[in-house]
């Protein structure tokens, strides 16, 4: 599950490279990955609140268009091809 927040943080830069910084972005993939996967989402939202981290979207400056097209796309995207931004 690790992998898929990453990919939802680097959609998110392909389609619009002004949003947060990548461990925020990864902070609200985790959150919105783990809902998907049934998993304990709250303890991810929780602990990110306590240190002040955005848990959302809207905290982090992107539009639910740009949710759900960044969603779509880390769907699509293999690790690999996101060399360019880990470089």
């Amino acid at each position: 599950m690790q992998w898929l927040r990453t990919l939802f943080s680097h959609a998110l830069d392909m389609i619009d490279s002004h949003h947060a910084m990548h461990g925020e972005q990864c902070g609200v993939g985790s959150i919105m990955i783990a809902y998907l996967y049934k998993t304990n989402w709250e303890r991810i939202r929780n602990s990110l609140k306590q240190m002040g981290a955005p848990t959302t979207a809207k905290e982090l400056g992107v539009k639910d268009t740009d949710v759900v097209k960044a969603l779509a796309l880390a769907a699509k995207i293999r690790l690999n091809d996101t060399q360019s931004f880990i470089s």
